[in-house]
């Protein structure tokens, strides 16, 4: 199975002792099961720790291989950050056009 292996912006507060533990967790249930874990097979300790580490169930199942993101998840998400860089990008563009417009040398 391919474990994602997500960036540290999105986990990096998190102890990674407690995540590896989690994902070994969801992968013994899923070994156990022989499907995809679902909340209800966990308790309600293990779980408030999912939720408090990884956030939202899909992504405690992504970081653990056991699922991939839908196409669309994926489209969502390089856009939000490409939806970033267009706004930045378009910034920089005013601010040289004004300096433009005044003569002034533009900032480096």
């Amino acid at each position: 199975m391919k474990v994602h292996n997500y960036n540290r912006t999105r986990f990096g507060d998190r102890d990674p002792k407690e995540m590896a533990r989690l994902v070994k967790l969801l992968l013994d249930i899923e070994k156990q099961l022989g499907r995809t874990p679902k909340k209800s097979d966990l308790s309600g300790k293990d779980l408030g720790a999912i939720r408090k580490c990884f956030g939202k169930w899909c992504y405690a199942l992504e970081v653990s291989g056991l699922q991939e993101p839908s196409p669309e998840t994926i489209e969502r998400r390089l856009n939000r950050k490409t939806k970033v860089g267009r706004k930045k990008a378009a910034k920089k563009e005013r601010i040289r056009q004004k300096f433009m417009l005044q003569g002034i040398s533009q900032p480096e």
